[in-house]
């Protein structure tokens, strides 16, 4: 199986004045208003292309929040999480999920235990 080809974005002069103006406008962190500013681009980029817009997916509200004034799809993954809580439920003993501090809520393939 393949993995998804995700687009990348070099943090160029473009970058950096459109997240200079994010930080002032929203009131951002810089490494929140860069992540924003280069989405913001790629939204750009997408629509010129004629392809669907792209969806800004963060956990953080209010960097969600200026997104959506700056005019992007935006979802949160924390919307969702009943479905993890029943996704372990279901596969119990099917799958294992990642120990100590590894938050990424990957999961890793084991053998059914009987």
């Amino acid at each position: 199986m393949s993995r998804p080809v995700y687009p990348s974005i070099e943090v160029d002069d473009e970058v950096i004045n459109l997240a200079k103006g994010l930080v002032t406008r929203r009131a951002l962190r810089a490494y929140d208003a860069i992540q924003l500013a280069s989405a913001m681009i790629l939204n750009k980029d997408r629509k010129k292309a004629k392809l669907d817009p792209l969806v800004f997916i963060s956990a953080d509200n209010s960097l969600n929040t200026a997104g959506e004034l700056e005019g992007l799809n935006v979802d949160n993954p924390n919307s969702y999480t009943g479905i993890p809580a029943l996704m372990r439920r279901l596969l119990k003993g099917f799958l294992s999920f990642p120990k100590g501090n590894n938050k990424s809520g990957f999961l890793s393939p084991r053998p059914a235990v009987k």
